[in-house]
């Protein structure tokens, strides 16, 4: 078994036009004198290597602490995509192998036909490297496609040096009540 980590190291992700950094701070040190080390963490949810909740952008009030847990573990599929914008076609052909989980890869953004096209072929969750399943100024009709299905979003991942292929995936959102999104530590699994 390979484990083969794909989350960006949230201080240093990329960070979504407008969105603020991510900070910590030091509230107890030892080196200070206090008994422990604690620090606090100050992020928007959607910073780094995140899920989207359906609430994030429809009415739908589906929070991130209420998603089922299969959304995040399970046999995925890696693809390549070469493009701005994924074709609507070029997802309704696609051979999901199986697997309930897509992974694209290539920065693209997917269209408002996403959604339907996605539950159609069984997907409960589509992963992208892209910062966004949207462009920037144009997120909204994408999120509403895909959240509307109920579809799990993975952004932000980090895939330089994987091979395209089948993987299992371990990315568990931190459980956040009334969140419409969350930091996750998204891992492949490649049987040996």
């Amino acid at each position: 078994m390979r484990l083969i980590d794909i989350s960006h190291e949230l201080l240093s992700a990329p960070l979504y036009p407008g969105d603020p950094p991510a900070e910590v701070e030091k509230t107890l040190s030892r080196d200070r004198g206090d008994d422990c080390n604690c620090t606090k963490l100050s992020t928007s949810v959607h910073k780094g290597t995140h899920t989207d909740a359906p609430c994030h952008f429809t009415d739908l009030p589906v929070a991130i602490a209420d998603m089922p847990l299969e959304h995040y573990f399970g046999d995925c599929l890696l693809v390549d995509y070469d493009g701005e914008t994924v074709d609507d076609d070029w997802l309704r052909a696609l051979d999901m192998q199986g697997c309930r989980i897509l992974i694209v890869r290539g920065g693209a953004f997917f269209s408002a036909n996403a959604g339907a096209i996605l539950r159609e072929k069984g997907v409960i969750t589509l992963g992208t490297d892209a910062l966004s399943v949207g462009p920037v100024g144009g997120e909204k009709p994408p999120h509403q496609s895909i959240l509307a299905e109920k579809i799990a979003i993975i952004e932000t991942l980090k895939l330089d040096g994987v091979a395209p292929g089948r993987y299992f995936l371990s990315a568990p959102p931190v459980k956040i009540a009334g969140s419409d999104g969350a930091p996750v530590r998204a891992v492949l699994i490649e049987w040996s």
